[in-house]
């Protein structure tokens, strides 16, 4: 994209008259106006990417004729019911995710590594490791976030 092309598309709006396909102005976008055109196109853009690394992921995970797997992710009941997410919705459970792994560490895992040292009995909680999800998702390397 040529850079003045991506500047006019950001900071002008196309003005045609009704029933004339020549009689064409450009409005110059006040600042507001400009940022949202910005933050639409970054938007759009992230969620092209996003849409593309997901398709990767799903073709290079094909499992016709394999073991199914499996990868659980933690959605808070009453934030949107949808067909397909957004990288909005995908970055909202992600975030989801990183809470459930807070909670687990500081409750679960340390609770009961501190009664194994101080010798306390209790009933053992079996809880589910949500920490390789987090780490698909924003690992250095080979995730989410690195391929995005």
């Amino acid at each position: 994209v040529e850079p003045s092309a991506l500047e006019r598309c950001l900071t002008l709006h196309e003005l045609k008259a009704m029933g004339s396909r020549k009689s064409v102005t450009f409005q110059v976008l006040d600042p507001s106006g400009a940022r949202n055109n910005r933050d639409t196109l970054a938007k759009e853009l992230y969620q092209r990417v996003f849409s593309f690394v997901v398709d990767r992921i799903n073709a290079q995970i094909d499992y016709q004729g394999k073991d199914v797997r499996l990868m659980g992710i933690l959605d808070i009941y009453g934030f949107e019911v949808l067909q397909i997410n957004s990288l909005e919705q995908f970055l909202i459970n992600y975030v989801n995710e990183s809470l459930q792994q807070y909670f687990i560490e500081l409750t679960l895992k340390k609770e009961q590594e501190e009664y194994a040292e101080e010798g306390i009995e209790w009933e053992n909680i079996d809880y589910f490791d949500n920490n390789p999800v987090v780490s698909m998702i924003e690992g250095k390397h080979k995730s989410v976030f690195a391929q995005l």
